[in-house]
Formats: C-alpha cells, sequence, structure tokens
C-alpha cells in the first residue's frame, strides 16, 4: 500500500520556529499604523487575545487587515505576503535559524527511502516554509508549490489541508497527516485524511486526542514504525 505523509511545520518538524512571526508583526504594524504584536506562549501564537495555532498566514493577515464589516482586499492580501517574505528573507539567517524537532532528519531520510510520500501542509507562506526549511537542511525533502500546501492565501487550514492532499493522492493510497495543532487534527478529517498528531509542538496529547487525532506520538521518530506496520 503506498502511502503519503503530509507534515506541518511549526512545532512538528520544527521547534522555536516563530521569528517569522515578529516580522509578520513588523509588516502589518506598518499598514494598519498601529501596534500587530503576535506573541508566542510556548508553541502558541495569539494576537490579542486570539489563538493563533495552526492559522495559516494568509489567515492572520486578513484578520488585521480587515474590519468587522469589511474583508480586506485580495490584493492587500497578496502585497502584504510578498513584503513578508522580502523581510523574512532579509533577516540574517542566524536570528530566524529554528531548531529541527529530534531525529527530524533522520526520519525524513527514512521514510523517503521506504518509499513514502513525502509533502508539507503548513500555515506558512511558501517562501517563508522554504526558507525555514532549507536553514535546517530539510528543504530537499520537499516542493515549495504555493498552490498546494501552503498559507499564501489559502483561507483556513482547512481549505490548506484539502489543497496539500491533491498532490498527495495522486502519488499514495493513504495520506496522513503530522500535526501539533487541533485544527491541524480537524483539517486532516475534513479533508478525508489519516490525522497524526505529535506533542513537539503546541498541544498535549489529551488535546489532540479531543481534536480527533487517529494516532498521537510523543515524537516523529516513532512514525518509521507506524507506517512500516502499515505497509506490511
Amino acid at each position: 500500500m503506498r502511502q503519503a505523509i503530509l507534515f506541518d511545520i511549526d512545532g512538528t518538524l520544527l521547534v522555536q520556529s516563530s521569528a517569522h512571526l515578529a516580522v509578520l508583526s513588523e509588516v502589518l504594524s506598518s499598514r494598519v499604523r498601529r501596534e500587530v504584536r503576535i506573541r508566542m506562549d510556548g508553541e502558541r501564537p495569539t494576537l490579542d487575545g486570539v489563538d493563533l495555532a495552526g492559522w495559516t498566514d494568509a489567515q492572520i493577515i486578513r484578520q488585521v487587515l480587515g474590519s468587522a464589516s469589511t474583508a480586506a482586499p485580495e490584493s492587500e492580501v497578496a502585497a502584504a505576503v510578498g513584503a513578508y517574505a522580502q523581510a523574512y528573507r532579509a533577516m540574517p539567517v542566524d536570528l530566524r535559524r529554528p531548531r529541527p524537532v529530534e531525529g527530524a532528519e533522520e526520519v525524513l531520510e527514512i521514510l523517503q527511502a521506504a518509499g513514502v510520500w513525502l509533502g508539507l501542509v503548513t500555515g506558512n507562506a511558501s517562501e517563508i516554509a522554504h526558507a525555514k526549511l532549507a536553514s535546517v537542511g530539510l528543504d530537499r525533502f520537499f516542493t515549495f508549490d504555493p498552490d498546494l500546501g501552503f498559507g499564501d492565501w489559502r483561507a483556513d487550514r482547512a481549505a490548506l489541508a484539502t489543497a496539500a492532499s491533491q498532490a498527495a493522492r495522486g502519488a499514495a493510497d493513504v495520506v496522513s497527516v503530522v500535526g501539533d495543532t487541533e485544527l491541524d487534527m480537524c483539517a486532516a478529517h475534513g479533508a478525508g485524511l489519516r490525522a497524526i498528531g505529535v506533542t513537539t509542538g503546541a498541544c498535549t496529547s489529551t488535546q489532540l486526542t479531543a481534536a480527533g487525532a487517529d494516532i498521537v506520538l510523543a515524537s516523529i521518530r516513532e512514525l518509521p514504525t507506524v507506517f512500516k506496520q502499515a505497509m506490511k
């Protein structure tokens, strides 16, 4: 049976990876002419008391640029995404380099060698995702088409999972999402995919189970064993 895995990035493949949110805060502050400050509580980002864990970059941008009665024009959203990506790339690598979760490169190599199709389903815009993963040498396992599993313009995590699954379904019989938030689990099921939670990020095992995770792992180090059993 052919298997595919769609990985979230922040809290799943990488930790200490929130430098992009400081950049996004600065870009949005300059556009709305007021302070926009996205705060981190562990691996959970918040904005004005709203929990952003699992949100797409475009979703956050629309939230800030829009109002209660008027949605932000898509041209403004696209311009903000472009400015945000440019500002992030200009940031010194040493200031934005995240830390891979334990065993990330080894696990991706094992899965790839076993014939598992690897993809991404991340709220990060594609250029941000690529820069993060490239800084720690993990970009070689993935492609970065903004029309698939990235937050350049997707409305929310549910739309993201559906888009990300398009390429994966052509390559595999069973597609799984690996993520660290409740929204990852809900979005996976909404797209008809298996939901695998990891407790390296925003949520506890109890929270992930309550959100509908089919499997909860303490570490992605456990993934090769899970998929070895599934491929028998």
